[in-house]
């Protein structure tokens, strides 16, 4: 009960903004887990698994992660973006297979690039404090840092297909060689564009010193 009630009073010291958001990321990946589970689809029910853990992890660190309204709202948009595309069809194709532009440019390319691109915000958030950027060489060094971390966390995404692949056969939903390799050079051009916008942003503050 003394947890229950520690839990109880953290959560309520959040703002009412931020516990909306909580409690709605937290109803629909309840959602989807059961929707997962239920219908026998366990690729996305360890997705599903997968992306609990990290709502509990940003739930318990919130205060020392730094989050904005902005990030966490985009952030559980991404996740929906996820879940939907492994749910939704189109004329009998799965929306994460379905092409957008030709055979070029498809939803998975979106989501992936998407994600990216948030992430790189979600990694500055938590490591611009701790570097100060005196000058255009040290935002330079700083942003090939952001890319290169947002790059891993994106492998690990990957890793994170090869387990559903080994583990819950699916091989033909994730798709091969081509299809991984890919997905990390869109992750690059979210990473890229997002170290783009950052750029612009800390230039701005530096002329202003």
């Amino acid at each position: 009960m003394v947890r229950y009630a520690s839990w109880r009073v953290y959560f309520r010291s959040f703002p009412l903004r931020t516990r909306l958001l909580f409690l709605g990321m937290f109803l629909y990946l309840a959602c989807f887990t059961l929707i997962s589970y239920f219908s026998g689809n366990n690729e996305f029910f360890f997705y599903a698994i997968v992306f609990f853990s990290f709502f509990i992890f940003i739930v318990s660190y919130y205060l020392k992660l730094r989050l904005t309204n902005w990030l966490l709202a985009l952030l559980a948009f991404h996740w929906l973006l996820h879940f939907l595309g492994g749910f939704v069809y189109i004329g009998g194709t799965r929306l994460y297979d379905f092409w957008l532009i030709g055979h070029f440019f498809k939803y998975d390319n979106v989501v992936h690039t998407f994600g990216v691109f948030l992430g790189t915000f979600i990694i500055y958030n938590l490591l611009r404090p701790h570097f100060k950027l005196l000058n255009k060489m040290a935002l330079f060094h700083f942003s090939v840092l952001l890319v290169l971390v947002v790059m891993g966390l994106g492998a690990l995404a990957e890793i994170g297909e090869l387990i559903a692949v080994l583990f819950f056969h699916a091989a033909q939903t994730v798709g091969g060689y081509l299809n991984n390799a890919f997905d990390l050079v869109w992750n690059l051009l979210g990473g890229t564009l997002a170290c783009l916008v950052i750029g612009r942003y800390e230039a701005r503050r530096l002329k202003k010193k």
